[in-house]
């Protein structure tokens, strides 16, 4: 009885996978299909592109799997890769079609991927699921791993990781703001050089994420830590897999049809890679775990400016707003508790007797709860 009950719930489920994989096919034929019937092409040629544009498809999502030494190695693979494909579509159509032929595909694909997002409803909802997931299972354990792991770090790994930690963050910063840049250019070489600056600033990152690997090496070499950090892998397997769990039916999938779920599930476990584990702050564990990184979207920031301080918070719905802003000895320094409608406001705050040192929002309203930390410096 128990053999035909796990052979029922296998096939049940390879059913599902394939039936779900079979849909992602026929969405993508569906594709195609729209794009030469608006250029008139006969169902000849449409069959040859179709063959030709799904095998190249195939090989580039296995080449996206494959590991390499370089990322550049990668890149140069998959621009071989479109290169052969343009030659063996350019031998069935000219240019001038080929051209007109991805931009219909260009554009078919980005509809297709904009009717498979979430409301904005749907993904609050998805949202509180995920905060919730991280402070019952994640954070807890990171906070205590963390703390039992800063016995065992000497004072030139932590001072190292600190250092990486900082210029990483504002080159990642630098980047932002560059590629922000470069999306409001309209002139084509303007937006080029700008784009060649993206790329500079990817190049000063390069020696600092070599560097970490090495820092890692090291620490791996000590037994315990290494098992301090296999653990973490292994745990992030299993958060991972309930992620998904949690994401699929918002999706319409099963769990186990990652590639139906345009979710990058790696964003809600940033500190669990073995570098921001390590280089959290162990003296402030629980600001860092508790503190909501991701803020289901909404603005919540604070400007500081001499004496002047303003916070800047987002309102997802007409009704009660309860603010607070806390030193880190529990003293509450300000509080708002009033009807406000939906949208971005800014209030003024009063922090001249505090000179430095960390701040803790707490934002509530009708969609959720958001906790931001923020580090007041000279």
């Amino acid at each position: 009885m128990q053999c035909r009950y796990t052979f029922t719930l296998f096939f049940s489920l390879f059913f599902c996978l394939f039936v779900s994989a079979q849909q992602v096919e026929k969405d993508y034929q569906t594709l195609l299909k729209n794009a030469t019937t608006q250029l008139g092409w006969s169902e000849d040629i449409h069959q040859k592109v179709s063959e030709i544009m799904i095998r190249y498809k195939a090989q580039t999502a296995d080449l996206r799997k494959k590991q390499f030494n370089k990322p550049e190695n990668r890149q140069k693979m998959m621009k071989s890769l479109q290169t052969a494909q343009r030659t063996e579509l350019m031998d069935i159509v000219p240019m001038k079609e080929y051209r007109e032929f991805m931009k219909l595909m260009r554009e078919e694909q980005q509809a297709y991927q904009k009717s498979r997002q979430l409301s904005k409803e749907q993904k609050q909802a998805l949202g509180r699921e995920i905060q919730l997931f991280n402070r019952k299972s994640v954070f807890p354990y990171l906070a205590k791993e963390r703390k039992a792991l800063e016995e065992l770090l000497d004072a030139k790994t932590k001072s190292e990781m600190n250092y990486l930690k900082d210029q990483l963050h504002a080159l990642q910063s630098s980047m932002k703001e560059k590629q922000a840049e470069c999306k409001a250019l309209t002139d084509r070489d303007e937006k080029k050089k700008c784009r060649n600056g993206v790329k500079s600033i990817q190049k000063q990152m390069k020696p600092h994420r070599e560097r970490i690997e090495v820092v890692l090496e090291n620490v791996k070499k000590d037994p315990k830590k290494a098992k301090v950090l296999e653990d973490l892998a292994q745990k992030r397997k299993v958060w991972k897999k309930d992620l998904y769990g949690m994401a699929a039916p918002y999706y319409g999938v099963t769990p186990e049809d990652t590639a139906s779920i345009p979710l990058d599930i790696n964003r809600y476990l940033g500190r669990t890679m073995p570098f921001s584990f390590l280089a959290m702050d162990a003296d402030n564990i629980n600001l860092e775990a508790w503190e909501e990184y991701e803020n289901l979207g909404r603005t919540l920031e604070m400007y500081f400016i001499q004496d002047d301080s303003t916070l800047s918070y987002e309102v997802l719905e007409d009704g009660p707003v309860f603010l607070e802003i806390y030193d880190t000895q529990g003293n509450l320094l300000q509080t708002v508790k009033e009807e406000k409608t939906s949208g971005v406001h800014l209030l003024p705050l009063d922090l001249q007797n505090l000179s430095t040192g960390i701040l803790i929002c707490r934002l509530k309203d009708g969609q959720g709860e958001v906790i931001k930390r923020f580090v007041k410096v000279e």
